[in-house]
């Protein structure tokens, strides 16, 4: 039989975040989710262990309280442990998680990313010094029914730390990996050498006249807004009192031509527009 540990999947492997935040480039979504699954594992065991002391749970297993607490303790041990090879996620993005952390939010660490990995190694380290103290430097994996076993000296040893607010660790996860992300790439990209132009990553045009490319430019620049003739005539000497729809928008290529608007009239100008983004294809069943 297959081992079981072969079917883990980590979650750095997952596209999709697992906590609520925008979008973020895969290796900055790789970090994100390993930091946000490991301070849900570690707050699960806190939480978990603490119910137990206050409840009495080892006395007595009333409603299967104590098996219940047991499950939740072993399987987020299981998870920090399958996790950790692939920490890594974390260090590939180490500079711009550190760059966009707050002082007042790294919790003892470079970034709340690298906090949240600390903080599961010392919840994983106080279950097994509660679950087996004299073998807890052993090397190899131990069996994790000793959790259970032993489950109020995991308890025990667990409440003698003064473990952070995982929720503010969560919401500064979240805000550190925002601001590190340099956001989705642009649709519309020009390159000033060749005056080339690309939309949605296929070249559309190359070597473009100055004055079209320049017109482009300045309307690309404006995010949506108008931008009126006088502006334009601001630019290189000879544009002012250029023709601009006339003299370059009507002898564009038409994919570039495509692109911009032109609003006649007084208050009137030039604004971007781009198309619907392309759909991506897919198969039939």
């Amino acid at each position: 039989m297959p081992d079981a540990r072969e079917k883990f999947r980590s979650v750095t492997e997952i596209d999709s975040p697992v906590e609520v935040i925008g979008p973020l480039e895969p290796e900055l979504l790789a970090a994100f989710n390993i930091a946000a699954a490991m301070v849900r594992a570690a707050q699960t065991v806190v939480m978990a262990t603490s119910s137990n002391l206050t409840h009495g749970g080892w006395s007595s297993d009333e409603g299967g309280r104590r098996r219940s607490q047991i499950s939740l303790v072993t399987m987020a041990e299981e998870s920090i442990h399958r996790e950790h090879p692939f920490r890594t996620a974390v260090l590939r993005v180490f500079n711009p998680l550190a760059r966009a952390s707050e002082p007042a939010a790294r919790f003892g660490e470079p970034s709340a990313h690298s906090a949240a990995l600390a903080v599961a190694d010392q919840v994983q380290r106080e279950i097994w010094m509660g679950a087996a103290p004299l073998q807890g430097l052993n090397p190899e994996r131990l069996d994790t029914a000793l959790i259970g076993q032993h489950f109020e000296r995991v308890c025990l040893s667990v409440a003698q730390n003064d473990w952070p607010d995982f929720t503010a660790m969560r919401v500064a996860i979240q805000l550190e990996a925002a601001k590190a992300s340099i956001g989705p790439k642009p649709r519309l990209e020009l390159d000033e050498g060749s005056q080339s132009v690309w939309l949605d990553d296929k070249l559309v045009a190359s070597e473009l006249p100055q004055e079209q490319y320049y017109l482009l430019k300045a309307v690309a620049s404006g995010l949506g807004a108008q931008v009126s003739g006088g502006e334009l005539a601001d630019g290189p000497v000879g544009y002012a009192g250029k023709k601009w729809k006339r003299d370059v928008i009507d002898r564009m290529p038409p994919t570039i031509k495509s692109l911009i608007v032109a609003t006649p009239g007084a208050g009137g100008g030039y604004s971007l527009r781009l198309p619907p983004v392309p759909r991506k294809k897919t198969l039939n069943p």
